[in-house]
């Protein structure tokens, strides 16, 4: 797919990616993804989980979307994170992400909960007090059987955006 605008911030030593944006038609919204933590897209490289976020997005009818995560070190392998997340604690999460993902979540419209089941022993420790209720409400491709959003990974590509509701929220 041809984007209009494709971008990435990360932190200087590049261990960290704080936001990714792709824009394939400035004529419709972009539509923000709040996911787990970041693998190895980048402004001009998408890898598997970024190429099934657009097509979730295209064919939802949005022009753009705009992907922040829970997380923002850069790993691969959901095993490796979960460690770290264990080791680190409460010190997972770095001021940075956290500014980036409150400004996400102020733009217009809907965000789109996709963080899947490893982030649920962290989740509402590192989140309840900084995740700001996004304006347009929250979607999900689903929940897990933990009750946690989806990830688009391995979904079928006509899976429904419906609207969900944070544990934390309920």
């Amino acid at each position: 797919m041809e984007f209009v605008h494709s971008s990435a911030t990360f932190s200087n030593d590049r261990l960290r990616r704080y936001r990714l944006l792709r824009i394939w038609d400035v004529s419709r919204p972009a539509i923000t993804w709040l996911m787990l933590n970041p693998s190895r897209a980048d402004a001009v490289r998408s890898d598997q989980t970024i190429r099934r976020v657009v097509g979730f997005s295209q064919h939802h009818g949005y022009g753009g979307c705009r992907i922040v995560n829970l997380f923002s070190r850069i790993e691969p392998d959901s095993r490796e994170l979960k460690a770290w997340l264990r080791c680190r604690g409460d010190h997972a999460n770095d001021p940075i992400n956290q500014e980036f993902v409150q400004a996400a979540l102020s733009m217009t419209g809907p965000v789109v909960a996709a963080w899947g089941n490893v982030a649920a022993p962290f989740l509402e420790r590192h989140w309840i007090t900084t995740v700001a209720d996004p304006a347009g409400g929250w979607l999900s491709l689903g929940h897990t059987t933990l009750g946690q959003p989806r990830h688009p990974l391995r979904l079928a590509g006509g899976t429904r955006l419906t609207d969900w509701q944070p544990g934390w929220l309920r």
